[in-house]
């Protein structure tokens, strides 16, 4: 009879811990999605004004403008830095696209001398965006038919 009595305290038991188990997942899952739930629907939101701000997406054409290698402007050393680079413009701008081909001495003169200029320490993460952003700008200087809309680095080695 007590051992009776000791298998019906261990059922509950084994009942009870079931039954907490189950309610603990299922707070867990419904506070996941609920979180998950709004957190998603909430950044869409953001993504969606965001590009609600930004101008209307322009069909891009790219143009090789080639590798650099070129010594930075470190002292006492001799650091130097590789790019294979690449100038996106508007697709439907014939007359750029012809002219980035007639003017790619000048530009790549251009390049060489901004990347000359650059010294290592510059060279991190955020200094390459705005080297990027140096070109583009350096590149639209030089250019009379039209703009490009940026620059992109195929790829890149500083040592």
């Amino acid at each position: 009879m007590k051992q009776k009595d000791n298998e019906n305290k261990a059922g509950k038991g084994k009942k009870i811990f079931v039954i907490l188990l189950f309610l603990i997942l299922a707070g867990g899952l419904a506070f996941g999605g609920y979180y998950f739930g709004t957190k998603n629907s909430s950044d869409s939101m953001a993504v969606n004004t965001e590009m609600s701000k930004r101008a209307p997406l322009v069909e891009e054409s790219y143009f090789q403008l080639g590798e650099f290698t070129v010594n930075l402007a470190d002292e006492n050393s001799k650091n130097y830095i590789k790019v294979n680079m690449y100038i996106a413009y508007p697709k439907k701008n014939k007359k750029l696209a012809k002219e980035l081909e007639e003017r790619k001495s000048s530009l790549r003169d251009a390049v060489n001398l901004e990347l000359m200029s650059k010294k290592s320490t510059e060279l991190n993460v955020k200094g390459v965006e705005n080297l990027k952003k140096e070109l583009s700008d350096k590149i639209n200087s030089k250019l009379y038919k039209g703009e490009i809309l940026h620059v992109d680095f195929d790829n890149i080695i500083i040592q």
